[in-house]
């Protein structure tokens, strides 16, 4: 994978991994504001969704959502949009998008983790 792939793939697997813990923390409540999950690591829009429309996206590893125009068509299309936010599918590097998935298993994710640090 290329070092600046790398980079975008890494940022929005960051902001996912954090919007798991504002899922877990968010309790009863039906709709959570959540980080954009878009390549840029300065973002900091937040996109209001209901938690079952989360989990929607979130059953597949190589989706993401992202504030309408914060897509990258160089590396994932736009496969849905709603309210203020679109669903964006990677066409590139959707290995890494699975590998360091949080869901996909703790296991995988730290091997994925250390073999792109170099350690």
């Amino acid at each position: 994978m290329s070092e600046s792939l790398e980079r975008l793939a890494r940022n929005q697997s960051l902001f996912r991994e954090v919007n798991e813990r504002i899922e877990k923390l968010a309790g009863d409540n039906d709709v959570v504001e959540f980080l954009c999950e878009c390549s840029d690591p300065a973002c900091a829009i937040t996109v209001e969704l209901r938690v079952s429309t989360y989990e929607d996206i979130r059953s597949n590893p190589t989706h993401f959502f992202v504030k309408v125009g914060h897509d990258m068509p160089e590396i994932e299309c736009v496969v849905s949009q709603a309210d203020g936010y679109a669903v964006v599918e990677k066409f590139m590097e959707t290995e890494f998008a699975k590998q360091v998935d949080p869901r996909s298993g703790r296991e995988e994710y730290l091997r994925a983790s250390t073999r792109s640090s170099g350690q």
